[in-house]
């Protein structure tokens, strides 16, 4: 990583930290300390249990990413980079919201037959070949 990246803050055990939250409007970034060999799980802990959350609940990006950081990693790590915090259900709602088709608009339409050709083909069916 670049020393110039403006991602990276440079500040000694702390993670800063913006929670997405769909009903708390802007979103506010937190500096969040952690202690040497601490998850990133374990240091937002208590921050998210006062927000009503739990860390199963919730999938951790590094700002600027689409990739979810792997759970137990280690805050020391992370140390100076953006850290967003989002529902893991606010995720699956608008990842993949598509409406659901039923079975039977699923199966695909031949070509519209009319009545009077069912009938002929009914009729071949049923004719006795000659030979």
């Amino acid at each position: 990583m670049e020393a110039d990246d403006p991602r990276i803050i440079g500040k000694d055990n702390v993670v800063l930290v913006e929670f997405l939250e769909p009903d708390a409007g802007e979103p506010h970034p937190e500096h969040v300390p952690f202690k040497p060999g601490q998850s990133l799980d374990e240091a937002l802990e208590s921050r998210l249990r006062d927000r009503g959350l739990s860390v199963e609940g919730v999938s951790f990006f590094v700002e600027g990413s689409t990739t979810p950081l792997p759970e137990g990693a280690d805050a020391r790590n992370l140390q100076g980079y953006k850290i967003i915090v989002r529902s893991r259900s606010t995720m699956r709602v608008s990842r993949n919201a598509r409406t659901t088709l039923s079975m039977d608009e699923t199966v695909e339409r031949g070509r519209k037959v009319s009545q009077d050709a069912i009938s002929r083909k009914t009729s071949f069916v049923n004719a006795k070949m000659v030979g």
